[in-house]
């Protein structure tokens, strides 16, 4: 079994709930992966081993090119909720990352998968989740910008991206952030 294929397998192993989802669309959230870059490792990061109770994204993909963690938002009923648990998510996946991997680099990628018919809504819900989240930290660094999504096609992916990449403190460590959404 591929390195991709076992990866798909975490995706679908710890969300019960969408596991039709994940089987119905597995061509192409692997076809996704893939144009990620060659993945060299990945942690399935939904196991309590890895993180314990803490909030944490779904999947963890280093490729040779960059790191990504992946969150599969397939019910997007509040974006307020989803932008909060968005942050809180990321920041304590990098944080456990960084204690099991310190060579890790201070730059991941945030691929936030939703169905394609959830795109209209979901976008807007997301980044004023986000936004919420992120106000106060946009406003201590006196460069409060204006958060919305940018169609790009970089990747070989057609994805919506933050304009700007948030800069979180994770345990004392600046890390970059880019938060991306992937209509599958």
């Amino acid at each position: 079994m591929s390195v991709v294929d076992q990866a798909m397998n975490c995706l679908a192993q710890f969300d019960k709930n969408h596991k039709e989802f994940y089987e119905k669309n597995r061509d192409r959230i692997k076809t996704f992966i893939e144009k990620l870059g060659a993945v060299s490792d990945f942690i399935c990061t939904e196991e309590k081993k890895f993180a314990g109770l803490k909030p944490r994204t779904d999947l963890y993909i280093r490729t040779e090119k960059r790191h990504v963690l992946i969150e599969a938002k397939l019910c997007v009923s509040s974006g307020a909720t989803v932008g909060r648990s968005l942050i809180q998510k990321i920041v304590s996946t990098i944080a456990k990352i960084l204690q099991t991997r310190p060579e890790a680099p201070d730059d991941f990628y945030v691929f936030v998968i939703i169905p394609r018919e959830a795109v209209p809504t979901a976008l807007e819900k997301i980044r004023r989740g986000i936004l919420n989240e992120v106000n106060a930290v946009l406003r201590e660094t006196g460069s409060p910008r204006e958060l919305k999504w940018v169609m790009t096609l970089d990747m070989e992916i057609p994805h919506f991206s933050l304009n700007t990449p948030l800069r979180l403190d994770v345990e004392g460590r600046v890390v970059t952030v880019k938060i991306l959404i992937a209509p599958i």
